[in-house]
């Protein structure tokens, strides 16, 4: 009798399982079919809208739908700031290109939009156009926590850093058009590498990210 019911239990698992299975691949197969119309209907898949696109990508339904995921905008890249999605990103952005300014910074010299295939990216003037915009984390950022750094003041190449009274900088977002250069450069990881995590002091986020300096 216990092994009958160990056996009854057992099958019941298995078709839960089963019905699970097949439930999250046809969720998949939805998603794949639609792409990014699918949005709406996979539950969490919102992460990849926040990542940073290579210069043109930045309508991100319109990147998204032609974006094949080539990686030849990896490859023409001569800072090497194009890294590829993971799907800890969201099932529809995996392998997509995203910017990482942990690696690099973007100069706007158009190699990428060069080899894009399908014109997923497209042509920007970088005095007019923002792939993002620079946010002071200032719990991590070292001259608002201590004082004596300027790095990203001093280095930013359009000139929307600013400083305080104190010496603490801030962003101009009408100049700043989330180039990275500042996020790549600061030395908050080195600094402060007691601390765990690898935050930094500036970090480049999305237009209309709500970010908690």
């Amino acid at each position: 009798m216990e092994k009958n019911e160990k056996k009854s239990t057992t099958l019941e698992i298995k078709g839960v399982e089963r019905r699970t299975l097949m439930k999250g691949l046809g969720c998949v197969g939805v998603t794949l079919a639609l792409g990014p119309a699918a949005l709406s209907l996979v539950p969490g898949e919102v992460k990849h809208s926040k990542l940073i696109r290579p210069p043109g990508g930045q309508v991100e339904r319109r990147f998204s739908s032609l974006c094949v995921r080539c990686n030849r905008c990896q490859e023409a890249c001569p800072r090497h700031v194009i890294a590829t999605a993971h799907l800890g990103d969201g099932l529809l952005a995996a392998r997509t290109p995203k910017l990482d300014f942990t690696l690099g910074y973007c100069d706007f010299c158009m190699k990428c939009v060069d080899v894009c295939p399908t014109n997923a990216l497209a042509r920007v003037d970088k005095k007019t156009t923002h792939i993002g915009i620079a946010v002071i984390l200032k719990d991590q950022c070292i001259p608002w926590q201590w004082g004596g750094c300027t790095r990203c003041f001093e280095k930013c190449p359009e000139k929307a850093i600013r400083l305080d009274d104190q010496k603490r900088p801030y962003i101009d977002p009408a100049k700043c058009n989330g180039c990275g250069l500042c996020e790549q450069i600061c030395p908050a990881t080195e600094l402060r590498s007691y601390q765990p995590g690898q935050t930094r002091g500036v970090e480049i986020v999305r237009l209309g990210s709500r970010i908690e300096a």
